[in-house]
């Protein structure tokens, strides 16, 4: 017996002649629930299962009444016993709410199919507010903007928040109103909460490494203008806009390590040299200043510098070149942090099950880019600046695969064809963002016909022409680019055959580009021919007897 019991059973004793009754048969059912219900302390969840097993309203308020004249000195079970009353009313009051709250029309699809006993009072209530508002609009499949309407008047999301967390405990269909554009919602009305009381976004920083293009020299500028808007007939060797691009850019790097040297900003020798120090003391290799210097140079010939001033520039290029043959490839070294397209793929299918599991429709839908950036570019190893698809343009589906189709900037070669069905997860999950599947086919138009882009946000806002190499650099640690290293390699044992199809893949035509592979490739297959043939006197038997005592 519990020292409570055994201090009320004295007490009814005691009491006998100046108890009421019904003090004191309020008192004798604690006891005799007490009496089967052995508890070391008497704390508020004891009386709550107290008053749950009377059903009545008041039966805890009637039972503190009483104990009033019984336990005087007690103010801890007291204590207890006060928050109890409180907590057990809410409860009954609660109850009673939500059977006057279930009888509106709006309740109805959600009576049979779910559990509302898992609801708290709080998020019966903000439902409720919530299916009101929708009926009274005549509002069936409610958008981002329908949600934040609906808390307009709110200061935070957190509204939003507790809705989520009542329609998450129901279990209702994953339908786009509640897996895309409930989270969106919060999402906006989070971002409106804080920029309302924040600083304004920096929209500039400062530049290290270049110059803006404005701050080129004009005669600069003019001659890129030039070489953008020449047509075919012109006398001057068309190039790319990408080949452009990368002049401007090696050129506003240039003015900067001028300025910096306090030199004037000139196409000459000795400008470049300085760049190269420039470059050097960042700690660029010799093939990267080749690489830069080479752009350099082309512009100066199109710019019109003297054929002495580019005789000399030339003589720094060849320098160049003879020290970036003792360079190891960047690129090989990368090769053993990335192993093989297996391994990129393996890691595309971890990301696609950890998308599954997120709750956040944010981390969702980074997890997603991730994955399907990474399956697609395995398989497909376009370069950075044609990583940039969009649905219905690039990306279709022609009801058994999907397609792709990229003209590549860099030289206009067409990349067309149907995908592997390895991919089609990774695009079909992408599409869906964490909804049924039954909307696939929904998204899939909806997608082609507005043409947006594969890989977004979850707010559908900008996301960098840059996104997919941040994707691998985030997920794998390389850049995309090393894709094309990896199909090269893996193909290229193949010999010629495999070379060919590594230069197809790769969107590749340029010959002088299957000649370095076809060269690369053959090399490697011939070393591995001719130790093969220099170990064949060897059986596997004898050179594990060789190495018996070498745990590798």
């Amino acid at each position: 017996m519990s020292d409570l019991l055994q201090h009320l059973t004295d007490v009814l004793e005691d009491l006998s002649d100046t108890l009421d009754n019904r003090k004191r048969r309020h008192v004798s059912r604690f006891c005799a629930w007490l009496s089967q219900n052995p508890v070391e302390s008497v704390d508020r969840h004891q009386f709550l299962a107290y008053g749950a097993t009377r059903g009545t309203r008041a039966v805890l308020a009637d039972l503190e009444r009483a104990l009033d004249d019984c336990l005087p000195d007690q103010d801890g079970v007291r204590k207890e016993l006060r928050a109890a009353v409180l907590d057990h009313r809410r409860r009954v009051d609660g109850l009673q709410m939500v059977v006057d709250m279930v009888r509106a029309p709006w309740w109805a699809p959600f009576i049979a199919p779910c559990d509302l006993d898992c609801l708290t009072i709080l998020e019966f209530k903000r439902l409720d507010a919530w299916l009101s508002w929708m009926h009274e609009r005549g509002k069936a499949d409610p958008s981002a903007e329908d949600f934040l309407e609906f808390c307009r008047d709110a200061g935070s999301e957190v509204p939003l928040v507790s809705l989520q967390a009542a329609i998450a405990k129901l279990g209702l269909p994953e339908i786009p109103a509640l897996v895309l554009a409930l989270p969106a919602a919060i999402a906006k009305k989070r971002a409106m909460t804080k920029s309302s009381g924040m600083p304004s976004r920096r929209t500039s920083w400062s530049r290290n490494l270049s110059v803006t293009a404005e701050d080129l020299p004009f005669d600069w500028r003019d001659t890129l203008s030039v070489l953008r808007s020449r047509d075919e007939m012109s006398s001057m060797k068309m190039l790319s806009f990408q080949s452009i691009a990368s002049q401007e850019t090696r050129l506003r790097e240039l003015a900067k390590s001028c300025d910096s040297s306090g030199l004037p900003v000139s196409l000459t020798t000795a400008a470049f040299i300085n760049h190269i120090r420039a470059m050097r003391a960042r700690g660029c290799s010799a093939t990267t200043c080749e690489i830069n210097v080479g752009f350099l140079m082309r512009f100066a010939g199109y710019h019109g510098v003297n054929q002495t001033e580019l005789d000399e520039m030339k003589a720094v290029h060849r320098q160049l070149k003879r020290e970036a043959r003792g360079d190891v490839p960047r690129k090989f070294q990368r090769l053993a942090v990335v192993g093989s397209v297996e391994n990129v793929l393996g890691k595309a299918a971890e990301l696609l099950q950890k998308a599954q599991m997120q709750k956040s429709l944010k981390l969702r839908v980074s997890y997603l880019n991730g994955a399907c950036a990474l399956a697609l570019f395995a398989l497909v190893p376009l370069r950075v600046s044609d990583t940039n698809l969009q649905w219905g343009k690039n990306v279709t589906y022609d009801g058994d695969h999907y397609r792709l189709y990229v003209r590549t900037r860099k030289k206009g070669t067409v990349f067309k064809g149907p995908l592997a069905g390895f991919v089609t997860p990774f695009l079909d999950a992408l599409l869906l963002r964490g909804c049924d599947r039954t909307y696939l086919d929904e998204f899939r138009r909806t997608a082609e016909f507005n043409q947006t882009h594969l890989f977004e946000p979850s707010d559908r806002g900008h996301l960098s022409d840059k996104c997919v190499a941040n994707l691998w650099a985030r997920h794998i640690g390389c850049k995309p680019h090393i894709a094309r290293t990896l199909v090269h390699t893996e193909l290229g044992r193949m010999g010629t055959e495999g070379v060919a199809k590594a230069l197809a893949l790769c969107a590749q035509r340029d010959p002088t580009t299957a000649k370095y592979y076809q060269d690369m490739a053959m090399t490697d297959a011939l070393l591995l021919k001719s130790n093969e043939l220099l170990l064949k006197g060897f059986s596997d038997e004898e050179v594990a007897a060789l190495f018996a005592d070498q745990h590798c």
